[in-house]
């Protein structure tokens, strides 16, 4: 009987022990990949000068945030030389600019807006690096997704900005 009482506890702190080293392990592992977060703010209801052809007069404005999440530089070889396409489900009036943060940062040109998804010329994401494009579409983004032709990079989707 008293063998038992000494070895359920030794036994259930070895595999207490061996569960925690490869928590550890694995969290390590994943502070090491690339990490490019993402998300969308709101979407506001705006007015705007009515469109010539469709006659649509509001727009819905929100921004696109991207954000280096890694620990590393994201540089712009590791898109294989593909843009990032942000597919919003809803039609693209206009983007209307990009701004980044830290402002001295390389930010990436006005991104080029082809029906519902807007097309982003890959470059380096500097560590902690938050870049903003605003965008106006007629209707709200409806499953809205970043996707990026980068196997080493590891696309998070953030929360509501």
């Amino acid at each position: 009987m008293t063998q038992w009482t000494v070895a359920i506890p030794a036994a259930s702190l070895f595999v207490a022990t061996v569960a925690a080293f490869f928590a550890v392990r694995a969290h390590m592992r994943s502070l090491n990949r690339l990490r490019l977060g993402y998300g969308f703010t709101e979407p506001v209801t705006v007015g705007m000068k009515p469109d010539p052809v469709t006659g649509v007069d509001e727009a819905n404005e929100f921004e696109v945030v991207l954000r280096n999440l890694s620990r590393e530089v994201i540089k712009a070889d590791e898109f294989s030389g593909q843009p990032i396409v942000v597919r919003l489900g809803a039609r693209v009036l206009e983007v209307s600019g990009v701004t980044s943060r830290p402002r001295e940062r390389v930010r990436p040109k006005v991104p080029v807006a082809d029906g519902t998804k807007i097309l982003i010329d890959p470059f380096a994401f500097c560590l902690g690096q938050e870049v903003r494009i605003r965008v106006k579409t007629d209707d709200p983004p409806r499953d809205a997704r970043v996707e990026a032709d980068a196997p080493a990079v590891l696309l998070h989707h953030m929360r509501r900005r």
